[in-house]
């Protein structure tokens, strides 16, 4: 009975915050939720969801591991890693929100750009057997791949309607996460657009480039909410001339038609803090789509086509100075 007790008095500790929002990025939040702590900066102009908010790096506020269990803690390696009550739904990965990019430190290895969920849809009419590597520069690395890319690349199936099939189990498209240079990515051609214009425009240039209904269904699905929130986005797109001649795509069998389009999307509080790299300013030419009228031939039976897409951002710059919004 006793100990009944105390697991209940555990799992019912006002102690245990889940990811909050808080009114300031630069406060501390208390864990009941209320708002940020007395004596923090006084900027609340605009309610954010705060990544400094919640237990940082306390696993044992976690309801299955508090500090009111009658037996000793073990504490895991990944305890130290990030913070686990990260607000993470609305962003693409840890944010800073000073620097308006990606939190490079929370993520191994180095490179300016990190390529987000790079989707590769493979369709094919019949089954057929092949495999597909992914050749990047030495100064690229990889974050995360599925299924595993080996040695020789990904092995699988491709099945009639887009289906990709392995030994362990059927996907709708290859993915996988990286970490390249500023300098892989052109940096001229582009377009700057407001929230609310953000995600339909790349949705449409997607459209112009031939992608399938249900990979287009997939970017919005994720893009829609992943994407950190700003007033505007300056975008540079890249195509296969651009990705290709740095990220090739190799096959075991000829892939008649490869379609790549990603997006290096650029808030605008990066531009705002930013003093140097190939991206602190806007696109120098209007982007014009290379797929626009491009001639399309009907697939035969043999015929194997490549579509991918990611949305890129830029690891955060520090500002030198911080003004109040």
């Amino acid at each position: 009975m006793i100990l009944l007790l105390i697991l209940f008095l555990s799992f019912t500790s006002p102690n245990i915050a889940s990811a909050q929002t808080c009114f300031n990025p630069y406060a501390y939040c208390p864990l009941d939720g209320s708002g940020p702590m007395p004596g923090g900066p006084s900027n609340t102009s605009q309610p954010l969801n705060c990544p400094f908010c919640g237990p940082q790096n306390n696993w044992s506020q976690y309801p299955f591991m508090t500090p009111y269990m009658p037996f000793q803690q073990y504490t895991p390696w990944w305890a130290m890693y990030g913070s686990l009550s990260y607000p993470n739904f609305y962003y693409p990965g840890a944010w800073n929100m000073n620097g308006g990019g990606i939190n490079g430190g929370m993520y191994p290895h180095g490179g300016g750009v990190f390529a987000a969920k790079p989707n590769l849809y493979i369709y094919s009419k019949q089954d057929t057997e092949l495999e597909v590597k992914l050749n990047k520069p030495k100064d690229a690395s990889w974050l995360l791949a599925i299924p595993s890319h080996e040695s020789k690349g990904w092995k699988f199936t491709a099945k009639p309607y887009g289906k990709l099939k392995t030994k362990e189990a059927t996907y709708d498209y290859l993915f996988y996460d990286l970490r390249g240079q500023e300098s892989h990515f052109q940096n001229e051609n582009g377009f700057c657009v407001s929230t609310e214009e953000l995600i339909p425009k790349l949705v449409n240039e997607l459209n112009n480039a031939g992608f399938r209904k249900a990979s287009i269904e997939d970017f919005v699905d994720h893009w829609t909410y992943k994407t950190a929130a700003s007033e505007r986005y300056c975008v540079f797109p890249q195509t296969n001339k651009d990705i290709s001649s740095r990220y090739e795509l190799k096959s075991s069998k000829k892939i008649t038609e490869t379609v790549r389009l990603w997006f290096l999307v650029v808030p605008e509080e990066y531009r705002k803090v930013t003093k140097e790299g190939r991206f602190k300013g806007v696109p120098t030419a209007e982007w014009v789509s290379p797929y626009l009228n491009a001639k399309r031939n009907v697939a035969t039976a043999k015929d194997i086509e490549a579509f991918e897409w990611s949305v890129c951002f830029l690891a955060a710059q520090e500002p030198t100075q911080i003004k109040a919004q």
